[in-house]
């Protein structure tokens, strides 16, 4: 039987032995449900944070001054920094890559993210292909040249990774 090098990869439900169908035990159901879970809770993970943000901005401006950090410490199960990162991603939502992508909830914080929590206005004037090749020779980058490379090079690998993922879908096609 050959493994899937992918953690989310496919695995055959039933195995063969000497051309017999040996049926799954329950142990081998539970494992199999729980990881498909799993997969799907991570998709849903920056979507759902992304709606808890909204939630959150909504109730930020119908509560009056000063009552939305109390309300959060005594009605929500995270602390006001966690409430913080939501609302920051639902408010910066249009600068992350494909939301409906496998990104990793903390890989868009840091996409949004700078040293001081603000958001940053990042210089463009130079192409990220021109700053990659000035790494890639050594070359020392300032810190808005940073920012570029690190967001240039996440959603050049997020495409590849979407790309990737066609590929496996019609190499499964082939018999």
């Amino acid at each position: 039987m050959t493994r899937k090098a992918s953690l989310f990869g496919n695995r055959p439900g039933l195995r063969k032995e000497e051309g017999e169908i040996v049926l799954r035990d329950r142990d081998i159901e539970k494992i199999q449900g729980l990881h498909e879970s799993i997969a799907a809770n991570l998709n849903n993970a920056l979507q759902n944070a992304i709606l808890i943000g909204e939630i959150l901005n909504r109730k930020k401006k119908e509560l009056s001054h000063g009552q939305f950090l109390p309300w959060i410490e005594s009605n929500l199960p995270f602390s006001r920094m966690t409430a913080n990162k939501y609302m920051r991603l639902y408010e910066n939502k249009d600068k992350l890559p494909n939301v409906n992508s496998s990104l990793h909830l903390t890989e868009a914080l840091k996409i949004l993210s700078d040293s001081s929590g603000k958001e940053k206005i990042v210089n463009t004037s130079k192409k990220p292909q021109e700053i990659y090749k000035q790494f890639k020779s050594g070359g020392n980058l300032n810190r808005d040249d940073r920012t570029i490379l690190k967001n240039w090079i996440i959603k050049k690998s997020e495409n590849l990774r979407q790309k990737a993922d066609e590929l496996e879908k019609v190499a499964k096609t082939i018999k």
